[in-house]
This record gives C-alpha cells, sequence and structure tokens, in this order.
C-alpha cells in the first residue's frame, strides 16, 4: 500500500510537473526572456493547452493551429497568434486550473502519507512561481487596456 501511495504521488506529481512546463512556456513571461518565446510552438510540440484546443468541441481555426504547429515556424507573430487562440479559447486558464488542483491532489497526498517538509516547499514555491507569472500576465494586460 505505502509503495503504491509513492507511486501515485509520483505519477501526479510528474503530470503536474509536465502541465506546469506546457503552462509556462506559453504563457511565463520570465520564462520567455530566458529560454525564448512559446518555445512549445517552435517545436511543433503538442503541449496540454495546445491538446485542450484540439479536443474541443467549440474552437475555430484547429487547422490554423496544426499549421502552424507543423511548419515549426519561429516567426514571432505566428506564434503570438497561436497563443492568443489557446486564451481566448480558454485553454491556458484550462491548464493553469489543472496545475491548481493537480497541486491540491498532492499536498492531500502528501499528507495522507505523514507529511514530508520537502516535497511540501517545493509543492509551494512551484505554485508560487505560477502565481507570480500569472500576476505579471494580468499587470501586462491592464496596461494594455489602460493604454488604449
Amino acid at each position: 500500500e505505502n509503495l503504491e501511495s509513492c507511486l501515485g504521488l509520483c505519477d501526479e506529481m510528474s503530470v503536474y510537473f509536465q502541465i506546469r512546463d506546457d503552462w509556462v512556456n506559453l504563457a511565463g513571461e520570465e520564462y520567455a526572456e530566458k529560454k525564448g518565446y512559446a518555445e512549445d510552438i517552435e517545436e511543433g510540440k503538442f503541449s496540454y493547452p495546445i491538446i485542450l484546443y484540439l479536443n474541443s468541441p467549440t474552437t475555430p481555426k484547429k487547422d490554423q493551429l496544426l499549421n502552424i504547429l507543423k511548419q515549426r515556424t519561429r516567426s514571432f507573430p505566428l506564434k503570438k497568434y497561436c497563443v492568443e487562440l489557446l486564451t481566448e479559447s480558454g485553454c491556458l486558464s484550462s491548464a493553469r486550473e489543472k496545475c491548481s488542483e493537480l497541486k491540491d491532489n498532492i499536498s492531500k497526498r502528501i499528507e495522507e502519507m505523514g507529511g514530508n517538509d520537502i516535497l511540501e516547499e517545493l509543492m509551494r514555491k512551484l505554485e508560487g512561481q505560477l502565481e507570480k507569472e500569472e500576476g505579471k500576465g494580468k499587470r501586462k494586460e491592464f496596461k494594455r487596456v489602460e493604454s488604449t
């Protein structure tokens, strides 16, 4: 039972890390400054927000998104267009919400297993970084609206 609990925790943490990385790659300002803007689109990756977009019955322009991914473009305007599609459709927000949900589940699992200060601190830091990135995006949106 203990081994199964540990494996379940590891599985859930790995999903959290992947979705978190996908979200930061597309929405993170700090990530863009350090590694580059929307590299997953440039690499043609089917990240979690992109999969949500492609699987949604209500999202338009799926063919356009797929064609841009196939191009593995470095074009900033095309990558920005893709990020806008993901933002406007709510897919980036859904990915962020999934991170929060997974973080809560992970915290509960850690607690149920007797607690682990190091893992709890790791999850707090990772979630704190996401909240910081989220705040930057909101400030940027506010400035854009304010200046028009």
